[in-house]
């Protein structure tokens, strides 16, 4: 017999693993853009294309992190099948002049996943009202392990003098991490975004920065080539 669970697409890995938390077995989940995959390399295939006109729902980040979908995205007919998952956040200003001027990386603080899971329980239970108090659980459930997480995070902070809470990031990633945890950012390796390299003048601008300060490490992602932060470092 065909598949008759609700057919849910979500962007990226990450959105993906938050509506497997919330939806569990309830739902038939697609993922465009998987793990380790870079967000802004990515071409959406045929396949990908077609998965999204079939789904019955779309999560997706917002803040136009995912660039190379938006085209297709926004040619979807019904529009009301994208639920912007960022939507409630309390967004930070971003220097990547590929995302609008909005750091679109809110994952990094668990209490905005928070608000994802609410996002993505309200709209599956709007899409599948009978798998309600399923939803309802699941959400629950993932909820309380998110707020665990923030304070355990919170807790191995404790453990690092306030001098030493200073980030060197390969892209601009970290910022909502270190607004919840009490980090600064001295600076990123890929200032404009990651489709931009670096020139000499900002590479040197941060390495004098990185002598100034002396923080001991650079902080990559690993979608990102580590070759210009290896040479900082």
């Amino acid at each position: 017999p065909a598949d008759a669970r609700p057919r849910i697409a979500a962007t990226t890995s990450i959105i993906g693993d938050v509506v497997a938390q919330v939806g569990g077995d309830r739902i038939s989940l697609t993922v465009m853009i998987g793990a380790g995959q870079d967000p802004h390399s990515y071409e959406p295939s045929a396949s990908d294309i077609s998965q999204l006109e079939q789904a019955d729902l779309i999560f997706a980040n917002g803040f136009r992190f995912e660039q190379n979908l938006l085209p297709v995205l926004d040619g979807l007919p019904d529009q009301s099948r994208i639920v912007e998952v960022s939507a409630s956040v309390d967004a930070l200003p971003s220097s990547d002049q590929e995302n609008a001027g909005t750091d679109p990386h809110v994952w990094q603080d668990p209490n905005n996943v928070l608000l994802w899971v609410d996002e993505i329980e309200a709209a599956l239970i709007r899409l599948d009202p009978d798998g309600g108090a399923i939803y309802q659980t699941h959400a629950d459930a993932y909820r309380d392990e998110l707020k665990r997480l923030d304070q355990d995070i919170a807790a191995q902070v404790e453990l690092i003098p306030v001098p030493r809470r200073r980030l060197i990031t390969n892209h601009n990633t970290l910022a909502y991490f270190a607004r919840r945890y009490g980090f600064e950012i001295i600076g990123t390796v890929f200032a404009s975004g990651p489709s931009s390299e670096p020139t000499a003048g900002e590479l040197a601008a941060l390495i004098e920065r990185l002598r100034q300060t002396g923080v001991p490490a650079i902080f990559v992602e690993n979608t990102l080539t580590p070759q210009q932060a290896e040479v900082i470092a």
